[in-house]
């Protein structure tokens, strides 16, 4: 889904897009995907936006705003589903793709750890119960 893995972090993952659409796409797909192989709860957040690139120990790494915000969404997921913000469910692929998916979709205004106003977010239901 033209994205690259940045690093694992015990059992969360870092991956970055350069279209929110492919990570959308790359979500829903692993959503499904979890979902139909195994019993365990995928948590997924997805944020858009610029990042401090480094490259430490030969690795290229991520720092900043948008790199904690996808953290703190993802820690605000329930299992089955991708939480993500305005930026990401405002971009018109991005929008194009819920809507004709078909997915339970679910706005929320969310107050998270490390940001002093409240996020927009949207919850996407991909599988199970919410």
């Amino acid at each position: 889904n033209n994205g690259s893995l940045i690093k694992t972090i015990g059992d969360a993952v870092m991956a970055s897009f350069d279209d929110p659409v492919d990570a959308m796409r790359c979500a829903v797909k692993m959503q499904d995907r979890v979902d139909s192989e195994s019993e365990l709860v995928l948590k997924i957040g997805l944020h858009y936006g610029r990042v401090m690139a480094v490259t430490l120990n030969d690795r290229l790494d991520y720092f900043g705003a948008t790199v904690n915000r996808a953290a703190r969404l993802e820690g605000q997921s329930k299992g089955g589903d991708i939480v993500c913000s305005r930026v990401v469910y405002e971009d018109p692929a991005v929008d194009r793709l819920l809507k004709t998916e078909g997915f339970k979709l679910s706005y929320e205004t969310l107050q998270v750890k490390g940001v002093e106003e409240a996020m927009s977010v949207l919850r996407v239901q991909v599988v199970g119960d919410p």
